[in-house]
């Protein structure tokens, strides 16, 4: 796979939805540290619902346009089957860059 298994990692999900990508990697890297972020309140609700209990997974309510988190945050950044949704895709970028660590991946999949 494109994410490591193995390695102690912060990977951010944007446009989170219902959590279906971290609960793919959480099996398969136990040492990862998974966030997402989403613009809507509802599917954020139904993520932080299924991760409840997790201690390294966080889900976030906010916009790709305007990302909550610091600089230089992720070693991987996703956004997978969301990308289309969003209204200025070359901001969504920018903060995806921005709080990529130097070296880091964004893996874009529409």
């Amino acid at each position: 796979g494109l994410l490591p298994q193995t390695l102690e990692v912060s990977i951010l999900d944007v446009g989170v939805g219902t959590g279906i990508l971290i609960e793919q990697v959480l099996p398969k890297n136990k040492s990862a540290h998974l966030f997402g972020v989403d613009i809507s309140p509802e599917m954020v609700k139904k993520a932080k619902r299924k991760f409840k209990g997790k201690n390294n997974v966080s889900i976030a309510l906010g916009s790709a346009s305007k990302l909550p988190h610091k600089d230089n945050s992720f070693e991987f950044v996703t956004c997978v089957n969301s990308f289309h949704h969003h209204p200025d895709s070359i901001q969504s970028l920018e903060e995806m860059k921005r709080v990529l660590k130097p070296g880091g991946k964004v893996i874009l999949s529409d």
